[in-house]
């Protein structure tokens, strides 16, 4: 049976706590009695040496934060980008083979044709439409291609 959220901390809210030993006189008497002790302790390095490595330390890391606070306050501005977009004129080409003609695009859009007088047979992996003549249409249909919601191809054929 899984236990909830709730449940467990009232479990844990119930155990009583306990004070931890203090520990700091044994310890501090072994630190001070230096390198002669059994248990190998080796003297504390002075207390003006380490304030010394201290001081240095908080010296350098100040004198960063100025000279990168410097060199962000004296970096340029950016610079507002007028930048635009440019797309290159799309190339459809139409190949007609008997009844069928071969309909390709350079970039990905909607082809529109006469669904009276062509029908789809097949797109190709590479993308290119296979149109073929209905049989007994006659006259001349129109293929659009549309990108973004406006028309970049029109093109008539004959399908007689």
């Amino acid at each position: 049976m899984a236990i909830t959220d709730d449940d467990l901390v009232r479990q844990l809210d119930s155990v009583p706590l306990v004070e931890s030993p203090d520990f700091r006189e044994a310890v501090m008497g072994r630190v001070k009695r230096g390198a002669g002790s059994p248990a190998g302790w080796a003297p504390a390095k002075s207390r003006r040496y380490v304030d010394r490595r201290l001081a240095h330390g908080l010296a350098w890391a100040a004198a960063v934060a100025i000279v990168v606070g410097i060199g962000l306050s004296r970096s340029p501005q950016p610079r507002p980008q007028n930048a635009a977009a440019t797309m290159s004129q799309p190339e459809i080409s139409v190949v007609q083979n008997g009844d069928r003609w071969l309909v390709k695009a350079n970039v990905k859009g909607d082809l529109e044709w006469d669904q009276t007088r062509l029908s789809k047979v097949e797109t190709l992996s590479d993308g290119t439409v296979v149109l073929q003549r209905r049989s007994g249409a006659s006259g001349i249909a129109e293929i659009r291609f549309h990108v973004a919601g406006g028309e970049v191809f029109k093109t008539s054929l004959r399908v007689d």
